[in-house]
């Protein structure tokens, strides 16, 4: 089966996304201004990433959406179908819930976003001495009928994992992500 099976079953997908290694690097600052400017260089990579992966995410949808119904009611039907919808974001952490179509675009957009911020915000993160950035995402997807409760603890699952086995992974830039699917009545496929 294709992504194309997706429109047809109708799947939404909740991301929580964790900055790697945030916490340990909040406890070692040694003063309140490199407290400050580690919190701020954070917030920022973070914050630019999910802009471009929501962009990304939304100019996706819009253009299959208007493949779909042959683009010439498009206009007026875009201003309430966003696939993408921030729940949580603060600091290193995010939540969002979405069209599970736009999971591949979406990542996409958060590993491009978080490149360019890593270029605009190069001088602060020498500033603050941090040779890695990186960030985990558990991905959870199921039916739209499936318990959002059920989605947001399987990410968190995933997520746990993520960071287990990324710790073996030598990157100084980038995303990593792993998916569960829920299937059926609720139960993990």
């Amino acid at each position: 089966r294709g992504l194309g099976d997706v429109y047809k079953r109708q799947l939404i997908m909740l991301v929580h996304g964790d900055g790697d290694g945030f916490g340990s690097r909040k406890t070692k600052a040694r003063t309140v201004t490199e407290f400050r400017i580690l919190s701020y260089t954070y917030f920022e990579l973070m914050k630019k990433a999910l802009l471009s992966a929501t962009v990304k995410s939304i100019e996706n949808h819009y253009d299959a959406y208007e493949d779909l119904i042959g683009g010439g009611r498009g206009q007026y039907q875009k201003a309430y179908l966003y696939p993408v919808l921030p729940v949580y974001f603060g600091g290193d952490d995010f939540v969002i819930i979405g069209k599970a179509e736009i999971v591949l675009r979406f990542l996409q957009g958060f590993h491009n976003g978080l490149c360019k911020a890593y270029n605009e915000l190069k001088d602060l993160i020498k500033k603050v001495k941090v040779n890695t950035i990186t960030v985990s995402m558990g991905i959870a997807i199921g039916k739209t009928k499936t318990p959002i409760f059920m989605l947001y603890e399987g990410s968190q699952e995933i997520l746990r994992h993520v960071k287990e086995v990324g710790e073996n992974v030598r990157t100084s830039l980038g995303v990593k992500a792993d998916f569960v699917y829920f299937r059926g009545r609720y139960s993990r496929g």
